[in-house]
């Protein structure tokens, strides 16, 4: 089994995650966004032209370092939970409008995705849910923002509609807030004659 988790930040995806590895004994891909986080939060003055130019170059070779260490271990391991997946890289690249002039690096950006995306069973998105943490689990500082954080799962919703086959997706209702009530509602989508129990 491969399940990928996306959306905005804050609503409980690396929680689901380690419930599921867990139930389905799976090694668990931790998100492993401290390079992103970095070089997208890394701030050029105004009228600095090299150093916004330098954040740009950075900011692309994280997302493509990013899923290049996600395509080696999705080589290493048959069966994962993954805690973030591409999804979250591509919508990103997209919101920081990363792409060259003929708009061939996005191109490539979306292809890659497809491609990581190809390989899994199922992308679970939990519901947008505002929270008071400010650091996830590996000290990564979260957007308080819930107009950027509505954006993120806005994009991720979007991308995985037009990267996956419907059968594939699986969102959790807004309804559906303790981890017993999530857990419940994707095991009986992948696991059917578990029935959640």
């Amino acid at each position: 089994m491969r399940l990928s988790l996306t959306g905005a930040a804050g609503i409980g995806k690396t929680t689901l995650a380690r419930a599921l590895a867990a139930r389905f004994k799976a090694p668990l891909l931790g998100e492993n966004f401290g390079g992103i986080v970095s070089a997208f939060n890394a701030e050029a003055r105004p009228g600095d032209e090299v150093a916004r130019v330098r954040r740009r170059a950075n900011c692309r070779a994280a997302c493509l370092d990013w899923l290049r260490q996600r395509e080696s271990q999705y080589l290493a391991h048959p069966g994962f939970i993954e805690d973030r997946c591409a999804i979250d890289v591509l919508f990103r690249w997209l919101l920081e409008n990363l792409s060259d002039a003929d708009n061939g690096e996005t191109q490539r950006m979306i292809e890659l995705t497809r491609a990581l995306l190809a390989t899994t069973d199922f992308v679970v998105i939990p519901p947008l849910a505002l929270t008071e943490q400010v650091q996830n689990e590996e000290g990564l500082v979260r957007v308080g923002s819930f107009s950027r954080l509505f954006r993120a799962q806005s994009l991720a919703l979007g991308i995985a509609g037009q990267l996956l086959e419907p059968s594939r997706l699986i969102v959790i209702p807004d309804d559906r807030q303790t981890l017993e009530e999530r857990m419940r509602f994707v095991l009986i989508r992948v696991a059917p004659d578990e029935r959640g129990e």
